[in-house]
């Protein structure tokens, strides 16, 4: 029974077969999220049809060719984020009727999208059902906290550019962390993420994570915001996940400026050099090409002329770095 005045709390639950999966809010290499659209009933209180799902702690989920899929299996039970309702004074119960969307993946992958319907008694104060209201608590417990909302956890993010590719490297403290300790990132245009490698700490746990940027025509960002959530965490006694969201910077205009200045006091720029070797091997091949056309063929001729081209390849493979696609293609 629900109390007429409250917001109501709905949530979706799945009993996945042996083998299956749903999905996370970040699928990972493939799938998608669960979709709820709220149809009726019509006293609902401002907001859009689609309804905010909360995501409960994931886990990961290795498919065929080394791809991975982040999500849960068996029973899992989705909070809908409260909405409100305003009933008509003589209404003695509420109909809930919604639209769920989603897909459920073992190798194959099956979608799905059923009307789902609820009715529920109003009354002067809430009682919980005996039968759902376990799987709800669970549910609720299961969702990450936001780092700030944790006494004694701190959580640091930090971007390492050193070698390419580059890192994400998150360390946390104030936990320890279990056998199945992870970070997922929120989905996101910029990057693709890799698996972390998960290590301990004396205060917690670290996890880094390669980025390799999608666009690889475009310059690697200098300000991005990333959001993850750590699971397999335990803190005092009991597990917890933790999800927070920080900004990064690829690096400050000072250091941006001392790097770029760098080289011009040691000397010629890489890159320039590297572009003065790729003319002189173009040259080299040029003369090769013409004492191979001006007389008979021969064994040196030959080996001259392909150790030049092969310089030419491999100032090329140098420039790559440090050359936009469209300027690589016009010095080729």
């Amino acid at each position: 029974m629900l109390a007429r005045g409250t917001p109501i709390r709905l949530g979706v639950q799945f009993q996945t077969a042996p083998g299956w999966h749903v999905y996370w809010k970040n699928p990972g290499d493939a799938g998608f999220p669960p979709r709820v659209d709220l149809i009726a009933p019509e006293a609902w209180v401002g907001g859009e049809p689609e309804v905010a799902i909360e995501f409960p702690a994931p886990r990961r989920f290795s498919l065929p060719g080394g791809l991975f899929a982040i999500g849960y299996e068996g029973e899992v039970v989705y909070p809908l984020a409260p909405r409100p309702y305003a009933p008509s004074a003589d209404a003695r119960s509420v109909r809930i009727e919604a639209d769920v969307d989603y897909l459920t993946c073992e190798v194959d992958c099956v979608p799905y999208r059923y009307r789902l319907a609820l009715d529920v008694p109003l009354g002067e104060a809430t009682t919980p059902d005996p039968d759902t209201a376990p799987l709800f608590e669970r549910a609720l417990a299961s969702l990450p906290r936001r780092d700030d909302t944790v006494r004694d956890v701190a959580v640091r993010a930090e971007l390492a550019r050193s070698v390419p590719p580059a890192s994400f490297g998150v360390e946390i403290e104030g936990v320890e962390a279990t056998a199945d300790a992870d970070l997922f990132v929120e989905s996101q245009d910029l990057f693709e993420i890799g698996r972390p490698v998960v290590s301990r700490t004396s205060g917690g746990v670290r996890f880094e994570l390669p980025l390799v940027p999608r666009r690889t025509d475009l310059p690697f960002p200098e300000r991005f915001s990333l959001a993850f959530t750590a699971v397999g965490l335990v803190h005092q006694g009991a597990p917890i996940a933790v999800e927070a969201r920080r900004d990064l910077a690829a690096a400050s205009p000072a250091t941006a400026t001392s790097e770029a200045a760098a080289p011009s006091e040691r000397g010629l720029h890489p890159s320039w050099v590297a572009g003065l070797l790729t003319l002189l091997a173009a040259a080299l091949v040029a003369a090769a090409m013409r004492l191979w056309s001006g007389g008979q063929a021969s064994l040196a001729r030959g080996l001259f002329g392909f150790l030049a081209l092969g310089l030419v390849v491999v100032c090329l493979y140098l420039l790559v770095g440090r050359v936009t696609p469209l300027g690589l293609a016009g010095i080729e």
